[in-house]
């Protein structure tokens, strides 16, 4: 008769291998019992948007004299679509927003009425438009709207950060060119002049623009490059002058700068 074979050992480490199971089930549960529960779409995201002023412009204005802060104007319309991209863009950018906390920004609907007188006093063509003024109220620069999110970004700082009219550089880019700095350059290129003309003199000429590209051809390729394709809207319109509609190619050059 063969002996019993002996299981126990084989059944205490089974037990003690479910035991051990459980524990290691147990502690895991209690593990994820004490896990804070994932926040909600809600707490996730943080509301982020321009503070416009909801004043008057006049009280804007009043404002930024007395908080010595710009002013930013912005023209637009819903049924513009270069207007809703900016919203869409723009004004969803961090740090644009960021920015805003630096000036006093006004947003003017361009169906309104105040729009409409504001936009008539400040020679305001079309929509969208963005004028930056400085706490005195003189205006700085009008920013095109056709710009991608970081140049319109760095065109704004740049502006906030020397606070040079553009009516000014362009005085001295006539009469002492040395004295103009790199950034002054760059405000001038991206300077909305399809827009507004009245920054530049009557008698201003196409070999303006030229020279400052040239200036800046090596040190700022895409400053120089609207530069010249400002000048040669100049000398396009002043060709223009003897016809009776703009031709084509001036077309083009203005719908690329404004």
């Amino acid at each position: 008769m063969m002996p019993k074979t002996r299981r126990r050992p084989f059944v205490t480490l089974l037990a003690l291998s479910v035991l051990v199971s459980a524990l290691l089930f147990q502690a895991a549960c209690d593990d994820r019992a004490h896990v804070p529960a994932p926040a909600t779409q809600a707490q996730k995201v943080s509301v982020e948007e321009i503070a416009w002023f909801e004043g008057s412009v006049e009280d804007a204005f009043a404002q930024a004299r007395t908080q010595d802060k710009p002013v930013y104007l912005y023209w637009g319309a819903v049924w513009c679509p270069p207007c809703q991209e900016i919203k869409n863009t723009v004004f969803k950018s961090k740090q644009f927003i960021a920015q805003t906390e630096l000036f006093i920004p006004v947003y003017l609907d361009g169906d309104t009425e105040r729009a409409q007188t504001w936009g008539e006093t400040l020679g305001v063509k079309g929509y969208p438009t963005m004028i930056v003024f400085n706490p005195a109220g003189e205006e700085i620069t009008r920013i095109p709207g056709g710009i991608d999110i970081s140049r319109y970004n760095k065109v704004l700082a740049l502006s906030l950060d020397h606070m040079r009219p553009t009516s000014m550089l362009v005085s001295l880019a006539k009469n002492h060119p040395d004295q103009l700095q790199a950034s002054d350059y760059h405000q001038l290129a991206f300077y909305s002049w399809g827009q507004d003309h009245a920054a530049l003199p009557e008698d201003s000429s196409p070999e303006l623009f030229f020279g400052l590209a040239e200036r800046v051809r090596l040190s700022d390729r895409e400053a120089s490059a609207r530069l010249y394709l400002q000048g040669l809207v100049l000398q396009s319109e002043a060709a223009d002058n003897e016809s009776d509609s703009p031709r084509l190619p001036v077309l083009l050059m203005r719908s690329r700068l404004c």
